[in-house]
């Protein structure tokens, strides 16, 4: 059944509560901040690295058997609404490799400033998580995965929201009929209240074709980004001649041509690798299909749009397979990848070219990755009477 419950974010934040507190006892993680601020108080060269040290194994168990590291776009949403998100996973490594930035006479008084803060906010979850208790919240633990939309207040004229919906649709539809699973899971089983987030319930097959694309997507656009920071210093670079200059131009759109050919070729290529069940011509229609939602992925990030993989999230007591873990992680992997994108200002998020349905089309000249041409140096008389 579909439906829109005004309760659903209450239950979902239950969850994140209880997730994140099962991960702050089950991996100690406050105690293991203690250990290294007393490593740090020693004030010594052997204690800063004895507590190096100890940061990168917390790191490393926060990465392997945290919930809390990679939390989907929504979740993450949700712990920063509640003012939580430097507290746990990602948010909590990138705080402590911060304060180890500091000069090493302000570390101590940094780590003992956040470990109190943490602190508190562990015990006001603790809190929360009760009074939601308390007043019947029930937990929202779907049995498979959530895929959703997350749409910006921009995206919800009446023209638009029909159409990003219709995206979602064939996006979904199409990566079910590479899995080979049944299209019956088509449908919006969950919108959030007050927002414009769209969700669709999948099985793990669907979630993970679809990580596995938007893996592809978040190194395709690193290559984007590293093109734009070059051609931006080559254009500020005074040192370089204009035949320079023009030839570094002409680089960038060869590159940037090769971009478009990865997105519109390999990109399909790569989701049909596992489609044995599909005949060729039906193959190439897929293939079509791929392209057109791939077009509309990138509309959604430059408009602002996110897309949110939430994985299955066992209870308490559940044990997982596993298979099931490293499914999970390989969501949790593509979700850390897509929310280094969505930090981006939305100006960073353009693409260099246009995307049709695979046939190509002219570069936007504003968008452009290529730097500002100068005029070729007249030659001796040329333009002279």
């Amino acid at each position: 059944r579909s439906y829109l419950d005004t309760s659903m974010d209450a239950g979902k934040l239950s969850r994140l509560l209880k997730d994140l507190l099962r991960d702050e006892q089950g991996l100690d993680i406050q105690n293991k901040i203690n250990g290294l601020r007393d490593q740090v108080a020693k004030n010594n060269p052997e204690g800063f690295e004895a507590a190096q040290k100890q940061l990168s194994e917390l790191t490393k168990q926060l990465r392997e058997g945290s919930i809390g590291y990679g939390l989907s776009r929504t979740e993450s949403l949700l712990l920063n609404k509640i003012g939580g998100q430097i507290f746990f996973g990602n948010g909590l490594v990138t705080e402590l490799e911060n304060i180890f930035l500091f000069r090493s006479f302000e570390i101590l008084q940094k780590v003992d400033e956040y470990k109190d803060k943490r602190g508190a906010f562990v015990r006001k979850s603790r809190q929360l998580l009760g009074a939601l208790d308390e007043i019947g919240i029930t937990e929202y633990r779907p049995e498979l995965y959530e895929v959703g939309l997350v749409l910006p207040g921009t995206e919800g004229e009446l023209d638009v929201l029909p159409e990003r919906i219709r995206e979602l649709k064939m996006l979904l539809s199409t990566v079910s009929e590479i899995t080979g699973v049944e299209k019956k899971n088509l449908r919006i089983d969950r919108v959030s209240s007050g927002t414009l987030e769209f969700f669709s319930l999948q099985p793990a097959e669907v979630a993970l074709l679809l990580s596995s694309l938007f893996l592809n997507i978040t190194q395709i656009w690193g290559k984007i980004i590293r093109l734009r920071k070059k051609s931006d210093g080559f254009a500020s670079d005074e040192d370089f001649s204009s035949e320079t200059r023009q030839l570094v131009q002409t680089l960038i759109k060869q590159e940037t041509k090769k971009i478009k050919t990865e997105i519109l070729e390999k990109l399909p290529e790569e989701m049909l690798k596992n489609s044995e069940k599909l005949d060729a011509g039906r193959k190439n229609e897929i293939g079509i299909q791929i392209r057109i939602s791939l077009r509309a992925v990138f509309t959604w990030f430059e408009v602002g749009a996110e897309i949110d993989i939430t994985p299955i999230r066992m209870a308490e007591k559940q044990e997982r397979s596993e298979r099931e873990a490293e499914n999970i992680s390989t969501v949790q992997n593509a979700n850390i990848a897509l929310n280094q994108i969505y930090q981006l200002p939305l100006e960073d998020r353009k693409m260099p070219f246009l995307l049709s349905d695979g046939k190509d089309e002219a570069e936007k000249p504003e968008d452009a990755v290529s730097i500002k041409e100068e005029p070729s140096p007249k030659k001796s008389g040329e333009g002279q009477s």
